[in-house]
């Protein structure tokens, strides 16, 4: 009986080290790529989004493909990002050092709808988008493949 109790002892011991490591130690991460819809028509991706996004509304192209409404729409979004508060551009320090991916797909046969995938490392980056989202942007939040999904639209325009 005593052999029992230890063995079953022992064996809640290795269970208990096996779990808790599991949910402390080993954390499943998604990649950014993987929330990319299938059907994206282009989609472009930059961990230097501040200083290339400078360069590109400036060219030439960018103010042609500017005449597509979706393109537009995406020009505005990434347009009203770049203000700043407190002297400080949203943009600047939100994708500092992060992946930033931007895809374009179809919503149905005539529109064109916008897909924004940020990751966010940095804890002050997290306390910068609260700030940012307290003013402009409501938050929902949601599962998709055992992740947390967080969809942040504008309060007025509701994209």
């Amino acid at each position: 009986m005593k052999r029992l109790l230890l063995l079953l002892l022992i064996a809640g011991i290795f269970a208990a080290g096996f779990f808790g490591y599991r949910h402390f130690f080993q954390t499943e991460t998604i990649a950014a790529w993987s929330l990319v819809p299938d059907n994206a028509l282009i989609v472009y991706e930059t961990d230097q989004f501040a200083s290339s996004w400078e360069t590109l509304k400036d060219k030439k192209t960018w103010k042609t493909l500017s005449a597509i409404p979706a393109i537009n729409q995406l020009n505005e979004d990434l347009s009203s990002l770049d203000s700043t508060q407190n002297g400080v551009s949203l943009i600047d320090v939100l994708t500092k050092d992060n992946k930033l991916l931007i895809g374009l797909f179809p919503i149905n046969r005539s529109e064109l709808g916008a897909l924004y995938i940020l990751e966010i490392k940095n804890i002050n980056q997290h306390a910068a988008l609260s700030n940012l989202l307290e003013e402009n942007y409501s938050r929902k939040s949601r599962k998709y493949n055992g992740f947390t999904i967080t969809e942040i639209t504008h309060k007025q325009t509701e994209r």
